[in-house]
């Protein structure tokens, strides 16, 4: 059965709250709540006196949590509006207002995140915007990342959100460089390709000592020639990290590749190559031409 009830007690804490939070008092001697059957606005503020459709008002005793949080956010904004609208003059009504506070007085809980822990927004990377941290946070992640506890896509989104607000002029390079640091050991392709294009030219230009130590553990760790079993995203870290090896100036990179290409020639001449030697191809002539 459909009822009032569930809601009446919400009602009278809400006011209360929004005294409180608007340090005004409600002038009026009661509050009426009207579901009218067939309407077909979904409330209306009137002042003492608000109207709504009845299912925006009226609830089962056992309805889930989701059918009560919108009838709540309904009977919370409309209740704003008894000051945010009714209280004042036209020029400051603003739905907006009614709205933010109705969702801030739904609930309210504090999370604080031990000193030797880490948070990180948008789980996964799954949202569509930058993430400003600080620059100690940036680091807690990058030591986070480090030690393997963040997925592939947070370390990829992570990287690069630091590039994008050092860029924007929001944080220092240095804040950049430091998050670079604790990658020095990551695997990922995408991590990578993230943390390399962030190093921009203007920046390599001046720090080729530090993106040849950036990079040399990961040059060593992967075989140099691409293999016929290798996929296609282990190719593209292969490709990624020693050209960009050989671009610092790294010898042993550069030296692996001259060797290749030597004994490489002959297939040149084939009319068809062999994928595994298309691949090497192109990071073999940037180490030479290096």
């Amino acid at each position: 059965m459909l009822s009032t009830g569930a809601m009446l007690p919400l009602e009278a804490r809400a006011l209360e709250l929004f005294e409180r939070e608007f340090g005004v008092d409600f002038p009026l001697p009661k509050m009426d709540q009207i579901a009218v059957l067939g309407s077909a606005e979904g409330a209306m503020e009137n002042w003492g006196r608000i109207t709504y459709r009845a299912v925006d008002l009226l609830i089962e005793a056992n309805a889930g949590a989701g059918r009560r949080r919108r009838v709540t956010d309904i009977v919370l904004h409309e209740l704003a509006h008894q000051w945010f609208g009714n209280s004042v003059t036209m020029e400051w009504l603003a739905r907006g207002r009614p709205r933010y506070v109705g969702f801030a007085r739904l609930s309210l809980e504090i999370f604080l995140v031990p000193p030797d822990s880490f948070f990180k927004l948008t789980v996964d990377h799954s949202s569509v915007y930058r993430t400003l941290y600080s620059p100690e946070i940036f680091t807690r992640l990058a030591q986070a990342g480090q030690a393997r506890a963040l997925s592939i896509a947070d370390a990829t989104g992570l990287i690069a959100d630091a590039a994008a607000v050092i860029e924007a002029g929001y944080i220092k390079t240095s804040t950049f460089l430091t998050l670079a640091q604790n990658f020095k050991g990551e695997t990922s392709f995408f991590a990578w390709q993230q943390l390399l294009a962030g190093l921009d030219e203007a920046v390599t230009e001046g720090l080729e000592i530090f993106g040849e130590e950036l990079i040399t553990p990961i040059d060593r760790k992967i075989d140099y020639q691409s293999s016929e079993a290798d996929d296609h995203v282990d190719q593209q870290l292969k490709d990624l990290i020693t050209m960009s090896a050989a671009m610092c100036g790294d010898e042993e990179t550069i030296e692996a590749a001259q060797n290749i290409h030597i004994q490489e020639e002959p297939e040149r001449r084939c009319f068809y190559t062999p994928p595994n030697i298309e691949n090497d191809r192109g990071r073999n002539y940037v180490s030479i031409w290096k």
